[in-house]
């Protein structure tokens, strides 16, 4: 199943939960893109920031530290909206 057909089968499940709904998704959707957070976003292939942020445990974890063990991806941002969306569906349920 491609990535396609993976976002096609979120929406339309969110469709059926939320039914007219989506159009507030659909809006803010929209106002994100005219917004630049593409255009300002980081693209496929170029190096993050470094940053450091909380761990499990309390301790702390950075990007570099990591980097100079193993390549990273970042994921972060699908998760966000993800959860994000899926709060919104519950909400119309």
């Amino acid at each position: 199943m491609s990535l396609q057909d993976d976002s096609n089968a979120l929406r339309k499940d969110l469709e059926a939960k939320i039914g007219d709904n989506i159009k507030f998704i659909d809006r803010e959707t929209e106002a994100l893109l005219q917004s630049g957070i593409i255009t300002n976003s980081l693209q496929v292939g170029q190096k993050a920031p470094d940053f450091t942020l909380p761990n499990a445990t309390g301790g702390e974890v950075s990007l570099s530290s990591h980097l100079k063990k193993r390549p990273v991806v970042l994921r972060r941002v699908v998760s966000v909206l993800q959860s994000r969306i899926e709060s919104l569906s519950t909400g119309f349920a």
